[in-house]
């Protein structure tokens, strides 16, 4: 592992993988896959320590909890391809399917990158992060329009809906985000930052994400 880093022998093994998504072509290269495993667990073993330092909200938080599984489950889905392309894992209080807010690393050659917030969250939950909005929604304006948020952060991303949910009049002064399914942010990793100082690169993001991921954590556990 070079710099941190993850090695151009992982990326190789995912790009390969990409272009050769079958089982027979994944058992004559295990022993590459269970290299690149490996040492994107040790890497995610110390992101997600270091992550923890920068927000210890998200305590306790395991590997374990966190890593996403290369399998992919294809029973409800066209794509029949068995594997995922790409290594990945979501740090947050509570693990991989916590209802709160985390911060999400995504290694895909040629599309690797990191983000973080609430991913379809569950309609309580959505609920409840809807009515903290129309209380304290400027708060959450202020943070995502903060230089350091927009600096690596377009913006909200995720599912919408066209117009608020009816209990919020179609012109209510924050009915940008009370449209919003999703609560997420990502930004992009270049492939010479993942294989370089992957964790710099990432804590630099996370970093300003911080305030997005404690506003969304806080409004969830509201009348929790």
């Amino acid at each position: 592992m070079a710099n941190n880093g993850i090695s151009k022998a992982t990326m190789s093994f995912l790009k390969d993988l990409k272009k050769n998504n079958d089982r027979a072509w994944f058992e004559k290269h295990r022993d590459r896959f269970e290299a690149a495993h490996e040492e994107f667990s040790q890497t995610a073993q110390g992101l997600i320590e270091q992550i923890a330092r920068l927000d210890p909200g998200i305590r306790p938080v395991s590997l374990k909890d966190s890593i996403f599984r290369i399998y992919r489950d294809v029973r409800f889905s066209r794509d029949k391809s068995p594997y995922k392309p790409h290594f990945s894992f979501f740090a947050a209080r509570g693990g991989r399917k916590s209802k709160y807010a985390g911060y999400y690393v995504h290694l895909e050659p040629g599309s690797c990158f990191i983000g973080g917030g609430i991913y379809h969250p569950e309609p309580e939950n959505l609920m409840k992060i809807r009515t903290a909005i129309a209380a304290r929604g400027e708060e959450l304006r202020r943070i995502v329009q903060a230089v350091p948020f927009r600096k690596y952060y377009k913006g909200l991303e995720g599912d919408r809906l066209k117009n608020p949910p009816r209990q919020y009049a179609k012109d209510h002064p924050l009915a940008e985000f009370l449209c919003f399914k999703d609560f997420i942010a990502s930004a992009k990793l270049k492939d010479t930052e993942v294989t370089g100082d992957l964790a710099g690169a990432c804590i630099m993001r996370f970093r300003a994400l911080l305030p997005f991921n404690r506003w969304l954590s806080r409004a969830v556990d509201q009348d929790s």
